[in-house]
């Protein structure tokens, strides 16, 4: 197997990383290690003192350089402006495979291997969120309206449901009531009726209930052909 280190800093530019890879690298067997690096002022004559291959690109910053940073970001933004911000907060995986796909279409390269996109965090401007939280505080007041019309509601279906109950109550009192009074007027005639049936059955009952009633006095006025009703003279 062999490893390719590949790195813009190398030897013979100066500095603690690119000191640091040449000592580590310079210690491995150099048939099976090598650098690809970016050019840099004296590389012919220093790679021509090291023991493994070095190889250099004409151009001055290994990929990814900032065209490809550049290309990316216009990648990502014209993926992101088909998702609008709530999907693109909920939406997070189907939004980083949309880049990935684009990136891997735009760049075509053996050197670069991409293998993710993810989008770590999603900024908003100013403006933007003032108008969302605006938004959400207007959300926040109509379910606020919405209980109180609810409450509203129940507290006027209860008192319907009261005042229902009240005038079916009343309606059953006057009802009941109703109903007494017929029973007590049937039970009166029904009295009356056994009573008028008693008289007519038994005539010596009338002269019974008149005498009963009468109170002991003669009438003082007789009417003309009148006759004194009730006087039985005995011998």
């Amino acid at each position: 197997m062999k490893h390719l280190l590949v790195t813009n800093d190398f030897p013979p530019k100066i500095g603690g990383i690119q000191s640091l890879l040449w000592e580590w690298w310079r210690r491995l067997p150099p048939d099976r290690f090598a650098v690809l690096t970016s050019p840099y002022a004296g590389a012919a004559e220093f790679d021509a003192e090291q023991s493994f291959r070095i190889e250099r690109t004409p151009e001055p910053v290994l990929l990814p350089h900032p065209i490809m940073t550049r290309r990316v970001n216009e990648l990502a933004r014209t993926v992101f402006g088909q998702f609008n911000a709530v999907e693109a907060i909920q939406q997070r995986s189907n939004l980083n495979r949309q880049i990935y796909e684009q990136v891997l279409e735009a760049i075509d390269t053996p050197i670069v291997v991409i293998e993710s996109v993810q989008v770590e965090d999603v900024a908003f401007s100013t403006a933007y969120e003032q108008s969302v939280e605006a938004r959400m505080m207007a959300e926040v007041e109509v379910q606020r309206r919405s209980q109180e019309l609810e409450q509203q509601r129940i507290q006027a279906q209860i008192v319907v449901t009261q005042a229902e109950g009240a005038a079916e109550a009343r309606i059953a009192e006057a009802r009941a009531q109703a109903e007494a009074t017929i029973l007590a007027g049937e039970a009166e005639a029904q009295a009356i009726r056994a009573k008028g049936e008693a008289l007519r059955d038994s005539p010596e009952l009338i002269a019974l209930v008149t005498a009963e009633a009468w109170n002991g006095q003669l009438p003082t006025t007789m009417p003309p052909g009148g006759t004194v009703p009730f006087i039985n003279v005995g011998q």
